[in-house]
């Protein structure tokens, strides 16, 4: 196991914001710097590791470690799917600790601010229409993604290509599909990404959709190793480590 430490930081313009640093990384030589990169002024810094090493002695004494997560999707068994921050259960929804990843993705994978799901609705309905059949379907893929756990628990899961000519509504339906979850770019993965990365990428999505757009401009044999990597499931995992 590894951990990682907490922090409220409030901001005047912007209001509370957590710093998340790891254990090693804050007592580290960096410590120290990486909460001034996140945002946290730290005018003594002495007495800052005295504050959290003193933090900490007292938590554990009153309470219990909690999880940090590194993927989205189910959790506890399948009892409880992680959204964004939001952990859902049968009966609650509350806000929990993410990776970095999972914190940078979060804030596009989340309600909009001031968003209305009639006006959502009204727009998505539109595309149940007469030629617009593989933007519906690919609508309805982004709410099936979840139910892909329960299909198979050794695979990757599926794909799902739109083809067609420039200005046939691709990428339309990416951002449709993605509309479900937040903002499409958090689901994105990207065309100037490494192999490792989209390793990762995949691992921290785990069970909601991913897209790729323009993946044709990809070379054919890339495109055949990443699509072996997705289907036998084993990049999924990566987003544990």
């Amino acid at each position: 196991s590894t951990y990682s430490y907490a922090f409220k930081h409030f901001m005047p313009q912007e209001g509370w914001k957590d710093i998340i640093v790891s254990a090693g990384t804050l007592m580290g030589q960096t410590g120290i710097s990486e909460m001034f990169k996140r945002g946290a002024v730290i005018q003594d810094r002495d007495l800052f590791r005295r504050y959290v090493i003193s933090s900490i002695d007292a938590y554990n004494k009153a309470s219990r470690l909690t999880m940090r997560y590194e993927q989205f999707g189910w959790k506890d068994d399948n009892h409880a799917f992680l959204w964004g921050r939001r952990l859902y259960t049968s009966t609650s929804v509350k806000t929990v600790a993410g990776s970095d990843e999972v914190n940078t993705r979060s804030k596009m994978l989340q309600p909009k601010p001031g968003g209305s799901l009639s006006a959502w609705s009204g727009i998505a309905n539109t595309l149940f229409a007469r030629d617009c059949e593989p933007h519906a379907f690919a609508l309805l893929c982004s709410f099936a993604a979840p139910l892909m756990r329960f299909h198979s628990s050794d695979e990757g899961g599926a794909i799902v290509a739109l083809v067609g000519k420039k200005g046939t509504g691709k990428t339309t339906a990416f951002e449709a599909a993605g509309s479900v979850w937040g903002d499409f770019r958090g689901l994105e993965i990207n065309f100037f990404d490494t192999t490792v990365s989209r390793g990762v990428v995949l691992g921290v999505l785990s069970n909601l959709p991913v897209i790729y757009d323009e993946i044709d401009k990809q070379d054919v044999d890339v495109l055949r190793k990443f699509f072996a990597i997705f289907t036998n499931g084993r990049d999924r995992a990566r987003g544990t480590r």
